[in-house]
């Protein structure tokens, strides 16, 4: 993937602050606060924004020139995601059975528990079983690179420890968002640290400490200065 000063303005707001960035890796994980530009880098990654100025190469391809390429090239989820129909549960697993592979649709289908709500409606779901719903499509439908934006943020341990490790498992090409460190630790290849729309950080997670970034867990309500990203009492600090 190759990004080269990259911004973007929404309503008025400067959030991306011409990023760029060129990296050869399989799991690629954007880390940053809430309101840092994760999501709205991920969106013109795939092409669903146009940068103010800069551009974007996704395995050589630019989304905005060959949308109908990327469409075929990566699947993608994000983390508040919309369905405009209310089929039940089990209508959107056999639609994914011409399009997915079987054993990611069987991991969500009886391992994650999709099943057990089979008959309910897309709309009348949680926010977790929507995601779930959302995450099976974006995981499970065939193609080269999985684009997710927070997957983990409104489920439980068990169930993002089994997606987790599934992903790593077999090997997918993963463009990934977080706020959270552990899941970068645990996920990534690469780490990309965002803060208030601007690259400040990129590399391999075990680097951080060579150029004087810390994982630190706090007590009470005291905040350490230099604090990249955090969650919880646990801080990225320089």
């Amino acid at each position: 993937m190759e990004i080269s000063n990259v911004s973007k303005s929404l309503s008025g707001k400067r959030v991306l602050k011409g990023i760029t960035l060129r990296a050869e890796t399989k799991r690629l994980i954007l880390l940053g606060h809430n309101g840092s530009g994760k999501t709205t880098l991920l969106a013109i990654i795939l092409g669903l924004l146009k940068p103010d100025s800069g551009s974007v190469r996704l395995n050589g391809i630019n989304p905005l020139e060959r949308r109908d390429e990327i469409l075929k090239l990566v699947s993608f989820a994000f983390e508040k995601p919309k369905f405009d129909v209310n089929f039940k549960v089990r209508d959107v697993y056999e639609f994914l059975k011409n399009f997915a592979e079987s054993d990611c649709l069987e991991l969500f289908w009886n391992e994650i528990g999709l099943s057990k709500i089979k008959d309910s409606k897309i709309l009348e779901l949680s926010s977790g079983q929507t995601q779930l719903l959302h995450l099976m499509q974006a995981i499970c439908r065939r193609s080269e690179i999985k684009v997710l934006d927070e997957p983990f943020s409104h489920l439980d341990y068990v169930r993002a420890g089994i997606i987790g490790d599934y992903l790593v498992k077999k090997g997918f090409q993963v463009i990934m968002s977080t706020h959270v460190p552990e899941e970068a630790d645990w996920l990534a290849d690469y780490v990309v640290i965002l803060k208030d729309g601007e690259l400040v950080w990129s590399g391999q997670f075990e680097r951080l400490s060579e150029d004087g970034y810390y994982e630190v867990m706090v007590r009470g309500l005291y905040v350490p200065p230099g604090v990249l990203a955090k969650v919880g009492n646990v801080y990225i600090v320089k």
